[in-house]
């Protein structure tokens, strides 16, 4: 390497000298966004448009350090925190979803006492996902995942409500609840001949994260196989799909009302896909759930639907989803400078103009009585208080308990939906199939 690297340079040198318009190309094993005096600070992640506003103003404000982003898809970026390429990064962005799998891991991130301010400007619940039972601080929020029903007006304002006055939107709007919010979808599959839904699997974790119980109980027991919330969960999802009554294995979530009675969902299209992001685009369905953190993938997605949107709170009013949560890890080398950075990026006013520019939540809650929040509004999504909607989505908002690999366990519930969706596996099989893979991961970890 040395023999490599005094040729370059003498080259290099040579090329310089013999002509100033002639400029070297870089070397290739070094970091280019490394400058000598410069402190490179890594963050890894698994979404970094949002932050980055913000470690820009950081940047400009340190002119001694600079900020190296490496995003990687979610669950590989969660199951790789443990890896020594993660452990390496400066900063470690942790899910909600997946935070309690590393709340207690004091042996791999800095105690954040510093930010102590931040956190108690903070949800109890959120700020709590970050502190070990020994009181160290290990993350520190940025955002939370408030939910919404991100809703087609021009395709559920055209259509009349068969069952009262007024039109879907209008029924949308009334639905308190989630038998409700299927018979609207009934009804529009029906006069449109369009699915209502992208898919089952979503409207399975809204309705299960409403749950004061999911898959362990407050003693920290597993319950997912009789977890009330669950089966609820599931079965809504089995109506959406279209499941006959006589097929559902739990209780009937809706047994007082005509809903349920044919498929509402795009055959499986989950947040993200590719039919999901055609369907956003063309209408191929009237709605798709939307935390806070998804509303920037609407905007960019479908830019052409601008003004054809409304949000509404989901049956129930509460909701959330998500969230993303920073850490600093051990084994960083400057762990001040990664320190003052996550201060920044939770700074109340810069989550407030992240929301702003991005749709993502405050985790600050001081920031829900702002009028930069409160009073949010803009014109892709119509007339909709984006801000005020958000902010009664999460405030009263109580968690069910959560443990290690929860995470797990509920990717393991939704793609058993999946199945059923995409019509792979009847109800029966996919659920038998769900409970054995997580009694199995259970027995193993």
């Amino acid at each position: 390497m040395r023999v490599r690297l005094m040729s370059l340079l003498l080259l290099f040198g040579l090329l310089a000298g013999s002509c100033g318009a002639v400029r070297p190309e870089p070397l290739a094993f070094v970091d280019q966004d490394a400058r000598p005096g410069q402190s490179v600070i890594r963050v890894v992640t698994w979404d970094a448009t949002a932050l980055a506003p913000a470690i820009e103003q950081w940047e400009t404000e340190h002119p001694t350090a600079r900020v190296v982003v490496e995003v990687r898809p979610s669950e590989v970026h969660h199951a790789d925190v443990l890896d020594d390429s993660t452990a390496a990064a400066d900063i470690v962005a942790l899910d909600s979803g997946y935070i309690e799998d590393f709340r207690n891991r004091t042996d791999l991130f800095v105690d954040l006492a510093p930010l102590a301010e931040a956190t108690d400007d903070g949800l109890d619940w959120r700020t709590d996902q970050g502190i070990a039972d020994d009181g160290t601080i290990t993350s520190v929020a940025v955002n939370t995942g408030g939910l919404l029903l991100a809703v087609r007006s021009d395709l559920l304002g055209d259509i009349n409500d068969p069952n009262a006055a007024g039109t879907l939107l209008g029924a949308l709007g009334n639905a308190n609840t989630w038998c409700d919010l299927i018979a609207v979808g009934d009804a529009y599959a029906d006069e449109a001949q369009e699915a209502f839904l992208p898919s089952a699997a979503d409207l399975f974790e809204a309705v299960l994260n409403q749950g004061d119980v999911r898959f362990v109980d407050a003693d920290g027991n597993r319950v997912h196989t009789e977890s009330e919330a669950v089966h609820t969960a599931w079965e809504t999802a089995m109506l959406a799909i279209g499941t006959d009554r006589d097929d559902l294995q739990f209780a009937e979530p809706c047994e007082d009302q005509n809903s349920g009675i044919q498929r509402i969902t795009a055959f499986n299209q989950a947040s993200f896909t590719p039919g999901w992001s055609e369907g956003l685009q063309d209408g191929a369905f009237a709605a798709t759930f939307a935390p806070s953190w998804m509303l920037d993938r609407i905007r960019t997605t479908a830019p052409e639907t601008s003004g054809n949107w409304e949000l509404l709170s989901v049956p129930g009013t509460l909701g959330t989803n998500g969230g993303a949560s920073l850490a600093v890890s051990r084994s960083s080398e400057h762990t001040d400078l990664a320190i003052d950075l996550i201060g920044h990026l939770t700074r109340s006013t810069v989550q407030s103009a992240t929301f702003r520019d991005f749709g993502n939540l405050p985790a600050a809650s001081s920031q829900y009585t702002a009028d930069a929040v409160l009073d949010h509004r803009e014109p892709f999504f119509g007339s909709t208080p984006i801000g005020e909607l958000f902010v009664e989505s999460v405030e009263g908002y109580e968690p069910a308990p959560t443990a290690e690999h929860d995470q797990v366990i509920l990717r393991e519930f939704r793609a058993a939906v999946a199945r059923v969706d995409a019509g792979t596996q009847t109800p029966q099989q996919a659920w038998d199939e769900a409970i054995w893979r997580i009694d199995l991961f259970i027995s193993e970890n």
